[in-house]
C-alpha cells in the first residue's frame, strides 16, 4: 500500500507507487478523511520490464487519447457521461455562424463616414479578387448639420466596442496562463482589441473630417470630394 498524507498542492495528490517485479497490477485509490471514505477501483494495470517495452507498447496501442486536466477541467464547466449506444441523427440542425480563418479578415477603413456607391456587384465573403481590382467608390459626408449625431452614435459605439475587447483579451490571457485555453483564443482577442482600437480611431477620424468639411464648405460653398477604395488581394 502507497499512501500521501495530504496534497502536493490543492486537489493534487501525488503518491509515488514503486513495484519490484513486472505483470499485470489490479489498482485500487482510497481516500479517507475525517468526513469522507471513498474508494476506486481502477482498471488492470500492465507493469514493464523496462521503459523501452513500455514505450514500445504506447505505440502499438491504436487507442487515441485527449489529455484533460484536473486543473484544466476546474476553469470550465464540464460534465461527464457514462459512454452507451444510443440513436445518432444523420443532421443536426444547429445555428451557427460561418468566420474566416484567423488572419484571413482584412478591414479597409477611411477616416470618414461615407456612402458606399457599387461597382457593379460587391463581392460576397469568399470571393477571390484581382490585385487593383476596384470594388466600389466612396462619397464622403457632406456638411448637413444631421450627419453629426450619427457620427457621435458611431464613436460611442467604438468606444464601447473597444472595451469590451480589453475586457475579453484581458480574461482570455488569464485563462490561457492557467492552461485552460489555447494560444490561438488570446491572438484572436488580441487582434479583436486592435480592430476595436482602429474603429474607434477611424470615428474620431470621421468627426475631424466633418468639422473640417463645415469649414471648407463656409470658406468655398459647394465643393464635394469623391473617392474610391480599392481592395488587395494578399
Amino acid at each position: 500500500m502507497f499512501a500521501a498524507q495530504g496534497p502536493s498542492r490543492p486537489g493534487i495528490f501525488g503518491v509515488d507507487v514503486v513495484v519490484n517485479e513486472s505483470g499485470q497490477y489490479n489498482l485500487s485509490v482510497r481516500l479517507r478523511s475525517a468526513s469522507l471514505n471513498d474508494l476506486h477501483e481502477l482498471p488492470p494495470v500492465i507493469v514493464y520490464v523496462n521503459e523501452r517495452e513500455a514505450a514500445s507498447a504506447a505505440r502499438d496501442s491504436s487507442e487515441e487519447t485527449v489529455a484533460f486536466l484536473k486543473e484544466q477541467q476546474w476553469t470550465l464547466d464540464f460534465a461527464t457521461e457514462t459512454v452507451g449506444k444510443r440513436m445518432v441523427r444523420n443532421s443536426l440542425r444547429i445555428p451557427a455562424v460561418i468566420e474566416p480563418r484567423t488572419g484571413g479578415v482584412a478591414e479597409v477603413t477611411v477616416p470618414f463616414t461615407a456612402r458606399l456607391v457599387r461597382r457593379g456587384e460587391l463581392p460576397a465573403l469568399g470571393t477571390s479578387v484581382r490585385r487593383g481590382q476596384v470594388l466600389g467608390g466612396l462619397i464622403p459626408p457632406t456638411s448637413n448639420p444631421a450627419d453629426l449625431p450619427a457620427l457621435e452614435l458611431a464613436r460611442a459605439e467604438a468606444e464601447a466596442a473597444l472595451e469590451l475587447a480589453r475586457k475579453d483579451r484581458a480574461r482570455l490571457e488569464r485563462l490561457f496562463s492557467e492552461g485552460a485555453v489555447p494560444l490561438r483564443r488570446v491572438e484572436e482577442a488580441r487582434a479583436i482589441e486592435a480592430t476595436s482600437a482602429a474603429r474607434l480611431k477611424a470615428a474620431e477620424a470621421r468627426i475631424a473630417q466633418y468639422e473640417a468639411t463645415r469649414a471648407a464648405d463656409d470658406e468655398s460653398p459647394g465643393t464635394r470630394v469623391f473617392c474610391c477604395a480599392r481592395l488587395f488581394q494578399a
